[in-house]
């Protein structure tokens, strides 16, 4: 017998065999044993892990393994309304977790932290026209606010440009691509020519 365990309720926090009896006047009666399992729920696994960084506004899915009984996402630790299957489209930045059950057993996952960076737009302007004359030269200028600008040559990488500034001696197709936390774009090509070309 379990000491003080005389009502029909009874919480337990051990695994083990458990039965009721029940005393009537004359008589009594032992119920059929229930048994009760001990164990930890494995908690769920985000895929993909934090940090998750996308360029523009698509969204990204994130999964748990199948095989728990029910599912809780959260956001920024909130409940998402409806959000109760192994997988979720993530459309905001912002902290994502699940909460995954078996029974009365739970667990939560990791935090993945999601973030969009929204897609650059970079325009490339020349200062005085597209015909470099001879002996001169023209400045290309990029959009400002960017973490990076590369320059391209005909379509091909040249060098880095401080500021998105650059200075065109000779003829060719010019391009500018930016960088903003690990997001990219290019410029539409200007085509340059020099004077003696233009003529």
């Amino acid at each position: 017998p379990i000491p003080g365990a005389n009502t029909i309720t009874l919480d337990v926090s051990e695994a083990g065999s458990y039965q009721i009896t029940l005393n009537g006047v004359n008589c009594s009666a032992l119920s059929d044993p229930v048994e009760v399992f001990a164990g930890e729920l494995a908690p769920p696994v985000i895929s993909p892990s934090s940090p998750v960084q996308l360029c523009g506004t698509d969204p990204v899915l994130l999964s748990a393994a199948d095989g728990y009984e029910s599912y809780a996402w959260y956001f920024n630790g909130e409940p998402i309304p409806g959000a109760m299957a192994s997988s979720w489209q993530a459309v905001e930045s912002g902290v994502y977790s699940l909460e995954a059950a078996n029974g009365s057993c739970s667990g939560f996952s990791q935090e993945v932290v999601v973030t969009f960076v929204p897609q650059p737009q970079v325009s490339w302007t020349p200062a005085g026209g597209e015909v470099i004359c001879e002996d001169e030269s023209i400045q290309l200028q990029a959009t400002t606010g960017f973490d990076s600008y590369l320059l391209l040559i005909n379509g091909l990488p040249a060098n880095f440009i401080e500021g998105g500034t650059a200075v065109i001696t000779s003829a060719g197709s010019y391009q500018v691509q930016v960088d903003v936390q690990g997001c990219t774009a290019q410029s539409e090509p200007i085509v340059l020519q020099t004077d003696a070309a233009h003529e």
